[in-house]
């Protein structure tokens, strides 16, 4: 039944509303020679180009992913070389990534990501899943991704890859309602809004989500099976932004409350929560001084919390053993820089950066046959001092290069300095070739140095930080209907940190390794209407421990889009993968089979600036699972199956 009604939504629905229809205003199909100009800036921090940028850089703007349907910003990695994203067994709507096909810890620390310049790293996690469950891509104007090295400007995490979201409101309202495979719903609501006043402009974005979840079967460690669960969630989200002639500010509050699904690997459906909530508030100021030079002014404070509440000993009521804790952490930070254009092309960065971040609550209580408080953390902060410098120049009409410094002090273990190089060679009107050359490092996360009282992690205070040297070729063409980006890579990991496959886990500095790989990005203008982009990975010399990310991997859109309607064809694969964990105290690794799963989405461009969406996730009803970052999980991590939406926008 389902299927026949897919079928109906795809081709008979388009059929009925094709008559009085009329071109929207909104709608800009970019050219190719339009997408390639589009500005880049984490890269360098300057703003340039796709072509002369010295960086491994894939750009998706709102429009883009408007015509694919992605929302969510674990759902795009998929579709940019070098990055992937899998299912966490952490809970519903948490997600690890990659860059590159390594993933030493499964929480993404090896990846920077930045809001509108803001930080969402966790000092307590090194990443984004534990605080933040879902980053949702609606009030995006554009996304970078940089693969490899990012210290060099950024410091910590920036280690194999930097992710900017770039955010800007329009005036417009969605509503959208999925089925999920007939087992649940999803229902969701957002609105934006933008305002030019007499001195400056203000933008609002509000989004929520309530999803029922699927109906899923889950490996319980406790039974040592399979049992029956869902995965529900429920986030929200508030972004306010106001902006003068030299002063900005943006305040921002989302929340992703997990129940059921897994929780700390263990599995039960009634105690089991994750709730993660952040907030900052950001100000930026900046000052021309002259023609040539901008100072520029950060001051920011965050705050971080999740609290987690699942059972740790598989007894029924009234013997049950669970726990629930929190750890909340605020981060004040300060920048000043500044930037100097020349004349003659040359273009200078230099500043300094502060942070103190620190834990502020790291409770936890037992419940249920016992009753304990236990303290999680220290309530301690550490102090972080970033020095940087950069500087880029013409050698000739043909050649550039760039040269850049940063040396990050950690009051915990002292300092790390992060180098750059590059060369872009223009050697004609269309093919260019990049060489670079950088630096960066991961700074252990406090979960990995300070967790306390935690049956699954065990501290390690003497923890060094990552080290990470990358070399990159790129060999890049660019026409009137095609664009082609080929990256080969080798990467240098030395004081690698690693798990042990134990419960409780400890990690430790484990010694070097290298990574080599060849990164593809294809994009095709075939006529007005019709345009693909497609990308592909191959990790051919990759990490020696377990891994659990594929060492192939690639992406497939097709687009077809009209001044009537957008249809677009999304198709995904990812190698097989490797999983460890802990049989009878022996550990063991097991192969994740191979999966490729499709999406569809079509769009119908109606009168009055009306849009209506219809969305297929996994067309193929796929199951799949993916790997598993907990020892005692046998199976892996279950994914969803097919799921149908239909939505209607309206921009106002």
């Amino acid at each position: 039944m389902l299927r026949h009604c897919l079928w109906w939504l795809l081709f008979v629905c388009p059929v009925i509303m094709a008559a009085n229809n009329e071109t929207m205003d909104h709608l800009f199909q970019m050219s190719l020679e339009e997408l390639l100009e589009v500005r880049v800036t984490s890269a360098t921090r300057h703003e340039e180009s796709l072509v002369s940028v010295p960086a491994s850089v894939t750009v998706y703007t709102r429009e883009q992913l408007r015509v694919l349907g992605i929302n969510n910003l674990t759902q795009l990695m998929n579709f940019v070389p070098g990055f992937q994203a899998q299912r966490f067994d952490n809970a519903s709507e948490s997600f690890s990534f990659s860059s590159r096909g390594y993933a030493g810890s499964g929480a993404g620390r090896e990846v920077l990501i930045l809001l509108d310049g803001q930080r969402l790293n966790s000092d307590w996690s090194g990443g984004v899943y534990s605080s933040q469950g879902l980053i949702d891509l609606d009030k995006i104007s554009r996304v970078e991704f940089i693969r490899g090295p990012g210290s060099a400007i950024y410091g910590s995490n920036a280690y194999l890859g930097v992710i900017n979201i770039t955010s800007q409101a329009i005036n417009e309202s969605a509503i959208s309602l999925a089925t999920l495979n007939g087992s649940g719903t999803q229902a969701m609501a957002s609105v934006q809004w933008q305002a030019d006043h007499e001195a400056w402009e203000s933008e609002l974005f509000v989004k929520a989500i309530n999803d029922e979840g699927q109906k899923l079967r889950v490996f319980d460690p406790f039974k040592n099976d399979l049992v029956a669960t869902r995965d529900p969630y429920v986030f929200k989200e508030v972004y306010l932004k106001a902006k003068g002639d030299h002063a900005s500010l943006a305040i921002y509050e989302s929340n992703t409350r997990n129940k059921q699904f897994y929780v700390s690997g263990f599995v039960s459906n009634g105690p089991n929560l994750l709730d993660a909530r952040t907030r900052f508030a950001h100000l930026k100021y900046q000052q021309p001084l002259s023609e040539q030079l901008l100072l520029h002014g950060n001051l920011s404070l965050s705050q971080k919390r999740f609290d987690i509440a699942g059972l740790i000993s598989p007894a029924l009521p009234p013997n049950e053993l669970g726990i629930r804790g929190e750890i909340e952490e605020q981060e004040p930070q300060a920048e000043i820089s500044m930037s100097y254009l020349g004349d003659n092309g040359a273009k200078a960065l230099a500043g300094m950066e502060w942070r103190r971040p620190k834990i502020i609550d790291s409770d936890a209580n037992l419940f249920g046959a016992a009753s304990l408080y236990l303290s999680q953390a220290p309530l301690t902060h550490r102090t972080i001092y970033g020095l940087f410098v950069q500087y880029q120049a013409d050698m000739n009409d043909q050649l550039h290069y760039v040269l850049g410094l940063r040396h990050d002090d950690y009051s915990n273990f002292g300092g790390y300095l992060s180098p750059r190089g590059g060369l872009v060679w223009d050697y004609d009107a269309g093919q260019t070739l990049k060489w670079l050359y950088g630096e960066s490092f991961r700074a252990p996360s406090r979960a990995e140095t300070d967790v306390t009282n935690s049956s699954a992690i065990l501290a390690n205070p003497n923890l060094k930080p990552e080290v990470a040297r990358t070399s990159e070729l790129i060999w890049q063409i660019q026409e009137q209907t095609y664009f082609l980006a080929a990256t080969l890579f080798y990467t240098e990991l030395r004081d690698v940190i690693s798990n042990a496959q134990t419960t409780p886990i400890e990690r430790y500095n484990t010694g070097d390794e290298n990574m080599a790989g060849l990164e593809l990005e294809w994009h095709r203008q075939w006529s007005p209407a019709l345009s693909s982009r497609f990308n592909t990975s191959w990790v051919f010399d990759g990490p020696n421990q377990v891994n659990s990310e594929a060492e192939f991997f690639s992406g497939l859109s097709l687009v077809y889009l009209t001044n009537h309607f957008s249809l677009a064809f999304m198709m995904n694969h990812h190698s097989s993968k490797q999983d460890a964990y802990v049989d009878n105290q022996v550990d063991v690794v097991r192969d994740i089979p191979q999966s490729s799963f499709i999406n569809l989405h079509y769009r119908r461009f109606l009168p009055h600036d009306l849009e209506l969406y219809f969305h297929i996730n996994n067309v193929s009803d796929e199951g799949y699972n993916s790997t598993s970052q907990r020892a005692g999980n046998n199976v892996g991590v279950p994914n969803r199956a097919i799921s149908l939406m239909m939505g209607l926008r309206w921009q106002y």
